[in-house]
């Protein structure tokens, strides 16, 4: 039996200059769930990905995984697929994930990219790179996987094919999407957050 990961934010905020963006967010999140944070555009969102993973310091607050804190420490703990490609172009797909999951198949076959496998970055349109980036995130093992807005560009049909596989693929992570669409992941049992 996996342990149970626990993710808290205790009273975050954040400021960009006098603007405040975040004011004393309280949330939790576990890994039983699957979690999806949707809004308006510019109500931060992406910054609390950020935050969570590290690679943003909030103005005051706590961000603990397991009881252990998490801020300005960008690394194992999360994986963060974001709106841009954050993948290798000189190699191919398959070696785009990590060589040591044995289950790398499975999530290219779930993400609909497993015919693409001998293929490299550039020759893949905008939407098979998002996908790509996420199966290379599930092929890791970390406590947190964020996915930003990721499937954006992928259609609406196949995106809620996509999120009901990468559901079933979900081991002990806790699992964050954050979108504009939150009526895509009605098929899902999640978490809605809307901020």
């Amino acid at each position: 039996m996996e342990e149970l990961k626990i993710l808290n934010i205790q009273n975050v905020s954040m400021s960009y200059g006098q603007e405040p963006l975040l004011t004393n967010l309280t949330q939790s999140f576990d890994s039983k769930n699957c979690y999806v944070i949707h809004g308006v555009s510019g109500v931060g969102k992406t910054t609390l990905a950020k935050i969570i993973s590290g690679h943003l310091q909030p103005s005051s607050g706590q961000v603990l995984l397991n009881n252990k804190s998490v801020i300005n420490t960008p690394g194992n703990h999360c994986l963060l697929v974001q709106q841009s490609n954050d993948l290798f172009p000189w190699i191919k797909t398959e070696k785009n994930l990590n060589q040591n999951n044995k289950d790398n198949v499975k999530i290219l076959e779930a993400l609909r990219i497993n015919h693409l496998s001998n293929k490299y970055p550039y020759q893949l349109s905008g939407g098979e790179q998002k996908r790509l980036s996420i199966a290379r995130a599930f092929s890791y093992s970390t406590d947190i996987i964020i996915i930003d807005e990721a499937l954006s560009s992928v259609d609406s049909r196949q995106r809620g094919e996509i999120i009901s596989s990468l559901n079933h693929l979900r081991k002990d992570n806790i699992v964050i999407f954050i979108s504009h669409y939150p009526e895509d992941f009605k098929a899902i049992d999640a978490t809605f957050i809307e901020m």
